[in-house]
């Protein structure tokens, strides 16, 4: 499904929302972040694209495993504004005792940072019932979003000052919705498949961990926009992603290491 044939609907639910389909890919795009490693010596890398989301008064900022490969967890954070970055400290949570997709999953907890430090809980999509993909849902197409690599630009400059040289960075981010079709289940009850309508010039690289949304049909002509997942890998064309209702039911049992 093209992010364009979105306007043959004239209004989306999504979460109790009613939205015009000039409206869905800003506020979809407002509960996903470029995660950044910021280290003691003020020097900052891109880690990759995360989606933030609320369970049960918790905010998370979600992403995988793979992505964090080589990197120090307790100096990973998302941006507040221009010149604050905000991190956890604490490190990721894992999913418990998974051997399948979904135990590639990783959790930052950022429930302090939206009471103390300014983190904004509105960016952070609530997860729910009602709110994310269940088996025998109506999918018409889908929508996916990440920081493709290729689409990034990170500026460094250097001060002079002793001992060391202070580094300073100007990220200029790009977000990428990327239209999507549903293709189906294997034998991993927490994946699942999806096609890569839309043609990306090079690799996917930057897609893993952001989130990827359904349009749900629930009525002849009644639509409603869900979440479906996070994206764990994509090559030529085709995709795969942990399932929504996997990751609401693991979060909220606290099902994690």
């Amino acid at each position: 499904m093209n992010i364009s044939l979105l306007h043959r609907y004239r209004y989306l639910r999504l979460n109790g929302l009613w939205l015009s389909p000039s409206e869905i890919p800003q506020r979809l795009s407002t509960h996903v972040d470029d995660l950044l490693s910021l280290d003691s010596l003020h020097c900052t890398s891109r880690v990759g694209t995360c989606v933030l989301l609320k369970v049960n008064n918790r905010f998370f900022g979600t992403c995988t495993q793979h992505q964090l490969i080589g990197r120090d967890p307790q100096w990973i954070g998302v941006n507040i504004s221009d010149d604050r970055t905000v991190q956890t400290s604490g490190g990721y949570l894992t999913v418990q005792n998974a051997d399948e997709l979904i135990g590639d999953l990783a959790l930052f907890d950022f429930t302090e940072a939206v009471s103390e430090d300014g983190l904004r809980a509105d960016r952070f999509f609530a997860l729910n019932g009602e709110s994310i993909v269940a088996n025998g849902d109506d999918v018409i197409g889908m929508v996916a979003f990440g920081y493709l690599d290729s689409d990034q630009r990170l500026t460094v400059e250097y001060e002079d000052r002793l001992p060391l040289g202070y580094q300073t960075t100007a990220l200029h981010q790009v977000l990428r919705p990327l239209s999507c079709r549903y293709a189906g289940v294997g034998s991993d009850p927490t994946a699942f498949r999806f096609e890569i309508v839309d043609e990306v010039s090079g690799s996917y690289s930057g897609l893993s961990g952001g989130p990827i949304f359904a349009v749900v049909r629930e009525k002849p002509l009644s639509f409603c926009l869900k979440f479906a997942g996070i994206v764990t890998h994509a090559s030529a064309g085709l995709g795969w992603g942990i399932k929504a209702d996997s990751i609401f039911s693991r979060i909220s049992l606290r099902e994690w290491a």
